[in-house]
This record gives structure tokens, C-alpha cells and sequence, in this order.
């Protein structure tokens, strides 16, 4: 006999485990993803589950941001990296440097000088780049990054066993607005929310500030962060304190990026490049070849891997060996390298890693001694040499490692997606980011006084180094009554650097037509109302990207000579506001208005400034021109308003006169349309990229699902050839099973061995398996019945058991509920007996005995409640041996499968 030994607790832990991973799955998850262009990092938060990176198939936290292609197959992260060492001119490496740039940009061409045997051409449609494959064909970088960015998902997904959808991706601070376009687009491909693009270091210092939200005050503390990535260096001064926020009255941590400072073409890359070249020398000089290493790719990919980590282990060691077997023409390479060979390398480009945090505090208006915490991220920072050197430019001050170098800033973009996805609610910590380069729109508006001649003009409508996501921003154009086109650009960026202003690409960023105007006004204005302008709404959103929120036409009523108009005209003057002449005479004039706590709008007007837009009453009432001046003229004083609520305080006490129905500010929404000058994908484009993905997708799962089925049947087979080997299976088969089944396995494991191959498909594993299950299935029922009789009748004692001991404790509470009475009784008789004299002391003990007896009955009444509530039913116990077992199967599934 077989017996199954389960107690009741693991039957029912395991229903509960079962019922929770059922809620977990269907409860909302949000991601991050830190773009790095070496290695990605993901952040994965669902609801029970704290914040936690993601580990991917090979168990890894980070993983390498490659895609290879061959055969019509993708290849991502670690499967890639190896195929680079053998196959480079299959793998593409760092493509997300590329995104969003011209053709022509100093850093694609440095990529294809980098990587000649890359095929890279030009699109002749968008003056962009694209990627040629062998056999997979051609793909721009946004395909590529979508690609990438869905891998990353697709990871998170399968080891959060969770569907996702929200996520934050980490870029740096540094992208101009078709960069950020770019990614923003390869989002979209790869089918993710995204919900905010957020700089890499700002996403470290939120993590800083999460983990020490303690030690943030109302004093303001300075923070520079100090990063060398694989291809950049970035500096960020941060200011980190307690504020009060618009939409809370409570003190919250604000994390304010003050100065930036960085080096596209800087970073931990161009070192390990430097230390490859130099094992090459190396090995030229001790092996003489009959060809130069250099000409051999597969030998200097084996070098760059060997750079690599000589570079990381000399960082925590002195001295260590580069060794690479039959590097080249079967010779083997080894060459001992101490950190001193490190630190020389680094010695032209000291100045050059600086120049970045001097930059930042630049900007930041601050100098090394107003800066309380410098702190390292990025891999490049362990670097001992690196490290004294930033010691150095602070004046002795040493540099903190508090942040995980490699994860810090996932962790703090999902800090973020946790915030702003609807699922999470969190601490509230404010994150603003830095407005880097300041936009202008240029508009044409007309002169002033006799000289009305169109002219164009400039206004800053995004200053240098505010802080975004901003809210609204307002322009109000009084000089066209028919469509026109705006155009927003860069303005000055003379602190930048030569170099920089030649990575930085196009100055213009879009140009916005403003359609339908003609149309509008037609249809709305009549005699009661006067065209005031055309109102448009700017803000740059929560991807850094600068955006029309749509125009309208301002129709404004009339203002008739009534007492209730002189009463509001007088109030108008008395606040500063003059007549429409008055406001001619003033001319052009761009307002800077203090916003209120909720909104905060820029108003600018051309040619001549017309009273601020009053608003649309809720009744037929006047404008309320004087409202409006009290909020947004900066020259009221406390004085006036005291005057003016005096003034209110007459007109109440005195009748007033019946108000006459007075026409609504009409507002009438224009067509606007964007002409971006960085050629966007469009509609098709996007579309046919999706097709791309989904192509891929498809040939993908049909090749898991084949490999699957191969995997699956080969497994099988060696299983079953192990357990005919144990009497515990055989004894249960019948008849000529187990002669069938051997004979069957044999045939089986020969045709894996001689007869499959690539061109095998899934439906003839699946047949050949089919035979092998029919036999085992049958054996297997056999065993299934007998272990649930075993359990039914464990089940059916256990509850016969329970019933017995129930059963004496029953008749020991009735016995002691009989033993009670009589002690009752006798304390009755004794109490009668005494009548009204002093209590025998018998008496006393008898009625002790009796409250005793009491608390024993009440201990007996709840035992036997507990019992009864501990007491599963047979089928309560009796879970389903086919459940436990297809509930297994589908664990080892996912499991194999992750």
C-alpha cells in the first residue's frame, strides 16, 4: 500500500496559497526602466510585493541592452552579448545613443567608425539611421528601442506572473525634444503606458530621498550626483528639502534639480576601448602573426570582453591577469595589468570627467563649498583613480557611495510609476525637473502707433532653468484675424559648448498653425460682442515634451454706458486697468503675471495688451473686469483691497438697480496642427513598425512553442525510462504496459537522436509523444485511485477519532454538570438550615466548590466550541489528488518556462 502522509494544515495552506496567487495576478503593476546604454535595469512594484529588480532569465539583475538578428530570429540581452563575441557583425550594441539624431550628427558618426562592419545607412525620407540586417531586413532606431523596450517588458511580466502595463523610463537629463519624441514613439511600438520620461539622475536622487526621507528638513540640503555611464558623464546638483506643495498643505520632501552638467561621448566605453587596443599591442608584441589582430573581429570582440572585466576587477584589486585562450590563429594571450595601467589611461581625460560637475555648479549658481553630499552612481564611479579625482576637485570631501551604483535609478523611477499609476498610493515626494534649454516663439505682431506694419518678434514662453511638468502656459495673439503659424525654437544656448552645440542638432523644434479663425469669428460675433484675439495653451508634459493644449478665439460682449458698467469701469480704473485707447498707447508687452497656487500662466500679448480675459459668469452678469485686476495685477496693495471691500460694503447697504441681461465671453476652439521640424514617424510608419513587433512576436512563440514540445518529449522520455526502473510505478501497471511503454520509449529517444531536427515541427513531437501519455495516463490513474482511497479513509479515522474524543469530553461535562447541581443543592439545604445566622464555614466551602465547578462547565462549553469549529468535514479535508497534481504541472510549466 501506498500511504500519503498530509495533514489537514498543509491541505488547506496550499487552497490559501492557491486562492492568494489568483488575487495577486489580477491586481495592477507598474515597472521602470532604466534606458542605460549598456545595460538595462527593471523595476517591478505590484500590490503585496515591495519594490524589486527584476531578474531575467539567466537570474541576473542588469541586463545587456543588445539585440542581435539571425535567421528571421531576434536574439536580447545575455543570448546576444555571446553571440557579439563570435558573430559582431550580427549584434547591434548602444543603439539608444542613436535615437532622435540626424544622420549627420558627430555622434552617428563616430557610432559607424566605432562599428564599420556594421551596415548602416541613411533614411532618405528623414535623414535618420538605419539598421540592415542579413536576412531579417531593415529597421530605424525607434523599431529598434521599441523592440528592446519590449523585451524589458516582457521580463517583468514573466517574473512578476503579472500583467503590466504603466511604466516610467529613465533617459538622460540632457535630450532635446526629438530625442525624447523618438522614445517616446518606440513606447508606443512596443504597446507600454508610459507615464513619464524621467532623468536618470534625477531618478537616483528620488531614490536617495526615499530612503532617507528622515533626514529631509525645511533647511535645504545640496546634493551633486556624480554619474559615468558606458557612453556618458552626467553631474546634477539636486536640492532636497521639505516644502509645501499646491496640492497639499503639509510639509513634503521636494526633490528641485538645480544645475546639469554632462559629455554625450564620456563615459566607462571609450576606456575599456583604450584598454583593448592596448592587450592588442601587447599580443602583437609577444606572438608574431602571420595576420594583425586588430583586422580580426571575433578576436577583438574576445579582447573588448577581457577589457571589460580586467577594467571592473581592478577596481577593487591591484593587480590581476588578462587572459584569453586561443585568442587569435590558436595562440593564447596572458598579460598581467595592475591599476597604475588603469590610472595612466585615465590621465588625458581627468580634466575632461570634471568638466561636467563644474558645468552643474555653474548653472546651479553654487561653488564646492555649498554642497553638503557628493554621491557616486554609475558603474564608471567605482574606479579608484575616478574617485581621487572628484576628491580632489572638492577639496578633500569624500565622495559617497549611499546609492547602488546599478540600480538606483529604477528604483526611483519606480518610485515614481508607484505615484502616478492609479493602482499605488505612496509618500508624496515632489520630483522638478530642469527646463536645460530655454524655448521661444516667434510670432508676427503689429507696431505700434501710426507704424502698423506686420513685424516678427521673439518671447521666451520656457525659461533656462525652470522646472517642468509646468501647467498652462498662456499666449494671447490680438493681431490676427485669420489663420496663422507660430514657430517655437531654442533660443540662446551660448553656454554650451562647441561641441555640444554640434551634437545638439536642429534649433527649431515645431512649427503650429492655427486654423479655422475666419470661421470662428463669422459664427460667433454679432452685435453685442468685439473679437478680442486668438488665446493658445502651451506646457511641456511629463515626457519633457513641449506641446500645444489647443487655441481658441476670445469673442468679449460689448460695454454698454449702464450704471453697473460705470460702476465696474470706475473700478477698473481705480485697480490700474485703462480704457482700450490707453492700453493701445502702451504698446507691445509681455506680462509675467503671479500665478495663482493652482495654475500658473504666462500671458503674453502682441501688437497692443487687452485687459486679462474676464470670466464667463455663471448668470447674464457684466465681466468681472475688477476681479480679474485684483488677481492678476502685481501692483495692488493691501490698502486698495481694503478700499475696494469698503466700496462693496456701500453698494450692498444701497438698492441696487435690476441688472441688465448682458451677452457671455465666447470661446470657440481652433483647428491647431504641429509641423515638427525633426521628421516624426508618422501614422504608417508607427503602424508598419507594429506589424514589425508583432511579426516577430508570432514567430517567436511558434518557435517556444516547438521548443517546448522538443524539450518536453526528450524530458519525458529519459523521466519514464527512470521510473520503470522503480516497483512503486511498474506494480501498477497491467498486461503488456510495461513491455509496450520500453518498446515505446526506445523507438522514441531514437528518433530524437537520429531523426529530429530544425525542420521537426511541434505537431510531430506532439504525436510522437501522444502513445507514451496514453500509457502513462492509465498507470497513473491507478495510483491517483488508490492515494485518494488512502486519503479518504486517513480522513474518515481522523474525523472518527475527533468524534470519539468529542464525544468523552460531552459525557465529562455532563458529569460534572450533574456534580454542580448537587453541590447546588447541598448549599441550598446548608443556606436554609442557617437562616439569617453567621454562614457555617462547610457553607463557604460549598458554594467555592460551586463557583469552581462553574468556571470548569463554562472551560468545557468553550472547548467543546473550539472542537467543533476545528472539525473540517471529509470534504473540506478531501482536496482533489487531479487538482494538486495539474496545479503542479502548471508550476513546473511557468517555472521552465521563466
Amino acid at each position: 500500500m501506498v500511504v500519503l502522509k498530509l495533514s489537514t494544515s498543509i491541505w488547506l495552506s496550499t487552497l490559501l496559497l492557491m486562492l492568494s496567487f489568483s488575487v495577486t495576478n489580477a491586481a495592477l503593476a507598474a515597472m521602470s526602466i532604466d534606458m542605460g546604454s549598456q545595460f538595462l535595469k527593471i523595476g517591478l512594484v505590484k500590490p503585496g510585493i515591495p519594490m524589486e529588480t527584476v531578474l531575467n532569465k539567466e537570474s541576473q539583475r542588469k541586463t545587456a541592452n543588445l539585440i542581435a538578428f539571425h535567421n528571421d530570429e531576434r536574439y536580447f540581452g545575455e543570448l546576444a552579448l555571446q553571440m557579439s563575441y563570435k558573430h559582431p557583425e550580427r549584434v547591434f550594441p548602444y543603439v539608444t545613443d542613436l535615437i532622435g539624431k540626424q544622420y549627420s550628427n558627430p555622434i552617428v558618426q563616430d557610432y559607424i567608425k566605432q562599428y564599420p562592419y556594421l551596415n548602416i545607412t541613411e533614411d532618405p525620407t528623414r535623414g535618420t539611421v538605419v539598421f540592415n540586417t542579413k536576412d531579417s531586413g531593415s529597421f530605424d532606431v525607434e523599431t529598434l528601442v521599441a523592440m528592446i523596450l519590449w523585451n524589458a517588458h516582457e521580463q517583468a511580466v514573466v517574473y512578476g506572473k503579472t500583467p503590466i502595463h504603466d511604466v516610467v523610463i529613465t533617459v538622460p537629463s540632457y535630450l532635446n525634444q526629438a530625442e525624447r519624441q523618438s522614445i517616446v514613439r518606440s513606447s508606443e511600438i512596443a504597446g507600454l503606458t508610459l507615464l513619464q520620461l524621467m532623468s536618470d539622475n534625477s531618478a537616483a536622487a528620488l531614490n536617495y530621498a526615499f530612503t532617507r526621507r528622515k533626514d529631509i528638513t525645511e533647511k535645504a540640503q545640496n546634493v551633486l550626483i556624480f554619474d559615468i555611464g558606458a557612453s556618458k558623464t552626467t553631474a546634477t546638483v539636486v536640492e532636497l528639502k521639505l516644502s509645501k506643495s499646491n496640492a497639499s498643505k503639509t510639509l513634503e520632501p521636494v526633490v528641485a534639480v538645480k544645475g546639469i552638467g554632462y559629455n554625450r561621448r564620456l563615459g566607462g566605453k571609450i576606456l575599456t576601448y583604450k584598454v583593448r587596443d592596448l592587450l592588442a599591442e601587447e599580443f602583437s608584441k609577444k606572438h608574431k602573426t602571420s595576420k594583425k589582430i586588430t583586422e580580426n573581429l571575433r578576436a577583438m570582440s574576445k579582447l573588448l570582453k577581457e577589457a571589460e572585466r580586467v577594467k571592473h576587477i581592478l577596481s577593487a584589486n591591484s593587480e590581476t591577469y588578462a587572459q584569453v585562450e586561443s585568442l587569435f590563429e590558436d595562440v593564447d594571450f596572458r598579460h598581467k595589468v595592475n591599476r597604475d595601467f588603469i590610472s595612466n589611461l585615465l590621465k588625458e581625460y581627468e580634466s575632461e570627467y570634471m568638466k561636467p560637475v563644474s558645468d552643474a555648479l555653474k548653472m546651479a549658481e553654487l561653488n564646492v563649498d555649498n554642497i553638503d553630499q557628493v554621491i557616486l552612481f554609475g558603474a564608471g564611479t567605482r574606479i579608484p583613480r575616478i574617485q581621487e579625482v572628484l576628491k580632489e576637485f572638492f577639496k578633500g570631501k569624500e565622495p559617497n557611495r549611499f546609492l547602488n551604483t546599478d540600480e538606483s535609478a529604477a528604483l526611483g523611477a519606480l518610485y515614481q510609476a508607484a505615484h502616478l499609476s492609479k493602482g499605488f498610493k505612496v509618500k508624496m515626494i515632489d520630483v522638478q525637473e530642469l527646463v536645460t534649454y530655454p524655448v521661444q516663439i516667434n510670432f508676427e505682431t503689429a507696431g505700434v502707433g501710426d507704424n502698423t506694419e506686420m513685424r516678427k518678434v521673439d518671447r521666451t514662453i520656457f525659461s533656462y532653468k525652470s522646472s517642468w511638468p509646468t501647467n498652462r502656459k498662456i499666449m494671447t495673439f490680438t493681431s490676427h484675424s485669420s489663420d496663422f503659424n507660430v514657430n517655437l525654437h531654442y533660443s540662446s544656448l551660448d553656454y554650451l559648448t562647441k561641441t555640444q552645440l554640434e551634437e545638439f542638432g536642429d534649433f527649431n523644434i515645431t512649427d503650429v498653425s492655427f486654423n479655422g479663425i475666419v470661421e470662428a469669428i463669422k459664427k460667433n460675433l454679432d452685435d453685442n460682442h468685439i473679437y478680442k484675439g486668438v488665446k493658445a495653451y502651451f506646457q511641456i508634459d511629463n515626457y519633457g515634451l513641449i506641446k500645444s493644449d489647443g487655441a481658441e478665439v476670445i469673442i468679449e460682449p460689448i460695454k454698454k454706458n449702464s450704471t453697473v458698467d460705470s460702476i465696474v469701469e470706475s473700478i477698473g480704473k481705480f485697480f490700474g486697468a485703462g480704457s482700450d485707447k490707453e492700453e493701445t498707447k502702451e504698446g507691445l508687452k509681455e506680462e509675467a503675471p503671479t500665478p495663482p497656487p493652482s495654475t500658473e500662466e504666462a500671458k503674453t500679448q502682441d501688437s497692443e495688451e487687452t485687459p486679462d480675459e474676464p470670466k464667463e459668469p455663471e448668470t447674464a452678469d457684466e465681466p468681472k473686469e475688477q476681479e480679474t485686476e485684483k488677481t492678476f495685477n502685481e501692483t495692488a496693495t493691501n490698502d486698495t483691497v481694503k478700499n475696494q471691500n469698503a466700496t462693496a460694503a456701500n453698494e450692498t447697504a444701497t438698492p441696487k438697480p435690476k441688472k441688465e441681461e448682458k451677452p457671455k465671453v465666447i470661446k470657440a476652439k481652433l483647428n491647431v496642427k504641429l509641423y515638427k521640424s525633426f521628421v516624426d514617424l508618422n501614422k504608417e510608419n508607427i503602424k508598419e513598425s507594429k506589424k514589425v513587433l508583432s511579426s516577430f512576436e508570432r514567430v517567436e512563440k511558434l518557435k517556444a512553442e516547438r521548443d517546448a514540445a522538443h524539450n518536453g518529449i526528450e524530458a519525458r522520455v529519459y523521466e519514464l525510462k527512470e521510473r520503470l526502473t522503480h516497483a512503486d510505478f511498474t506494480k501498477f501497471a497491467q498486461g503488456n504496459e510495461i513491455e509496450n511503454l520500453t518498446k515505446i520509449l526506445q523507438e522514441t529517444a531514437t528518433w530524437i537522436e537520429d531523426e529530429a531536427d530544425l525542420s521537426t515541427t511541434t505537431e510531430e513531437f506532439r504525436n510522437k509523444r501522444a502513445p507514451i501519455e496514453e500509457i502513462v495516463s492509465a498507470i497513473e490513474k491507478r495510483i491517483r485511485d488508490l492515494i485518494e482511497a488512502e486519503l479518504r479513509k486517513k480522513a474518515e479515522a481522523e474525523a472518527k477519532k475527533k468524534a470519539e474524543e468529542l464525544a468523552k469530553k460531552k459525557a465529562a461535562a455532563e458529569a460534572k454538570k450533574k456534580e454542580e447541581e448537587a453541590l447546588k443543592a447541598a448549599a441550598a439545604a446548608a443556606a436554609k438550615e442557617s437562616e439569617g445566622d453567621e454562614k457555617p464555614e462547610a457553607s463557604e466551602g460549598v458554594e467555592k466548590a460551586v463557583e469552581e465547578k462553574d468556571e470548569e462547565s463554562e472551560e468545557g462549553k468553550n472547548v467543546e466550541t473550539k472542537e467543533n469549529e476545528e472539525t473540517p468535514s471529509i470534504e473540506d479535508i478531501l482536496l482533489s489528488v487531479d487538482d494538486v497534481l495539474s496545479k503542479k504541472s502548471e508550476d513546473e510549466k511557468a517555472h521552465e518556462e521563466f
